[in-house]
């Protein structure tokens, strides 16, 4: 069998890493007075990092972000299997809960006892009435940033990592409106838990300083600030985990 040399082994990453970075969505969006930014930094060529940003009908935008276990090749293929059951649903698909439900079963069947799974956050916002509704699956709860009051609160919910059991059945939260300035940051693990010199982890509590200092800019501005924190919380420490997040700004 032939082997594969350095040099084409190095070309074939550069494709895959074309390839993914062509599925992510684009990095600024104006929807309906809708400020939206996603930024995305992989620890490797490629990485299992997903995010993306959907209009359905009846005044819907959905932002989408996922983490899939591990990094690299393995992941960003697992990412694109999300990112395609996710997409083929979606236009056809009125609640988001038995959205998530569809694309755990075919997680589930296609991934088997490879021990892989895939934490996801699905918000939808009506660009009518700024109502909020949204699915947890497994991943960690998304800020969001009160103008009026300058306070920050979770946006939780119960569900399972997608690819973990079958039969699980998600809910949906909902009971929320954006009000004039407030602020929704949904993140991956790769940002709190980014690692400094001294060994000790970025956090949350650093990410909801970034939040608060910057509320008054741009979604695009407080997302660089964010990736920006990060990278000089580090300093001259390579990421060891995909980093990704999306703001949205009304």
């Amino acid at each position: 069998r032939k082997r594969t040399t350095p040099s084409e082994n190095f070309k074939a990453l550069e494709v895959a890493r074309e390839v993914q970075h062509n599925l992510l969505p684009e990095t600024e969006i104006e929807r309906s007075g809708l400020d939206i930014a996603a930024r995305i930094q992989y620890c490797d060529e490629t990485g299992g990092d997903y995010i993306d940003i959907l209009e359905g009908k009846e005044a819907r935008v959905s932002v989408v972000v996922g983490d899939v276990t591990g990094h690299g090749i393995g992941a960003a293929l697992l990412m694109a299997t999300v990112r395609a059951l996710i997409r083929g649903s979606y236009p056809v698909m009125d609640d988001p809960a038995g959205l998530m439900d569809g694309v755990n079963r075919n997680l589930c069947a296609d991934m088997g006892a490879t021990g892989r799974f895939v934490t996801l956050f699905l918000l939808e916002i009506n660009i009518v009435t700024r109502e909020m509704t949204w699915v947890r699956a497994g991943h960690d709860p998304a800020w969001l940033y009160r103008a009026a009051t300058g306070d920050i609160r979770p946006l939780g919910g119960q569900g399972v990592a997608l690819g973990v059991e079958r039969a699980y059945r998600f809910e949906v939260n909902r009971g929320m409106r954006m009000a004039p300035g407030d602020i929704v940051l949904i993140g991956t693990d790769g940002i709190w838990e980014a690692v400094g010199p001294e060994g000790d982890f970025f956090g949350k509590d650093r990410i909801e300083t970034v939040l608060s200092k910057n509320a008054g800019l741009s979604a695009t501005e407080i997302g660089e600030a964010l990736m920006a924190a990060v990278d000089g919380f580090r300093q001259h420490l390579r990421l060891a985990d995909d980093v990704s997040l999306v703001v949205v700004k009304n």
